[in-house]
């Protein structure tokens, strides 16, 4: 596999809207380039997809391609998931040479140093936030961590055709609400989120 270098610019574009396969692809190709920039490899890729090999390459083919296979909403979702975990970890990357205490989350085996990374996680894979007992601030969510902590967990309940009708988006944008820690994602909305709790979704206590 070609090795990706850490300095180069994602060469994939971003889209406002996912409806068409080339937007679709581009979508996957960059996703796939971030995370091979940190390190995945295709067996990480196929591991957490459970797809076979083959079907991973030919998620990348080009359209015109006869070996071409556009990807599923649901894992293009997937894999969007870990980018905003890998962008949103990268405080926990860097030692302060001054050693000073930085606050710290703990969400299931995984502790970080990034608040929106532990509530992230938190939401995906429904874990429990805890605070260390040495943090320096209030444990008290703001109003954007509250509204992404609520969004995600609602989204986990939703259906995509209720996602679908709260949001007005597609079933290839619905996945990137609430993963605006990337610069394709999408800041929820609270009407989004009352027009979800309209149609019976389990919304955040």
């Amino acid at each position: 596999m070609r090795k990706v270098s850490k300095n180069f610019i994602n060469p994939h574009p971003t889209h406002d809207t996912h409806d068409t396969p080339e937007t679709i692809r581009d979508a996957f190709l960059h996703v796939k380039w971030h995370l091979e920039k940190s390190g995945w490899t295709t067996e990480n890729f196929t591991d957490l997809l459970g797809c076979a090999r083959q079907t991973w390459y030919q998620y990348g083919h080009k359209l015109e391609s006869k070996g071409y296979r556009q990807i599923s909403a649901d894992a293009l979702d997937t894999l969007r998931k870990e980018v905003v975990l890998n962008i949103t970890s990268q405080l926990d990357r860097y030692e302060d040479p001054f050693r000073r205490w930085r606050d710290m989350w703990t969400v299931g085996e995984v502790t970080t140093y990034s608040k929106t990374h532990a509530l992230s996680r938190a939401a995906f894979y429904s874990e429990k936030v805890v605070a260390d007992q040495k943090n320096t601030a209030p444990d008290i969510l703001s109003e954007d961590e509250k509204l992404l902590t609520e969004w995600l967990m609602a989204a986990r309940f939703a259906t995509r055709e209720q996602l679908m009708s709260a949001t007005g988006l597609g079933v290839y944008d619905i996945g990137r609400v609430g993963l605006h820690a990337a610069r394709w994602g999408i800041e929820p909305r609270y009407d989004w989120l009352a027009a979800l709790g309209k149609m019976n979704v389990e919304l955040a206590a």
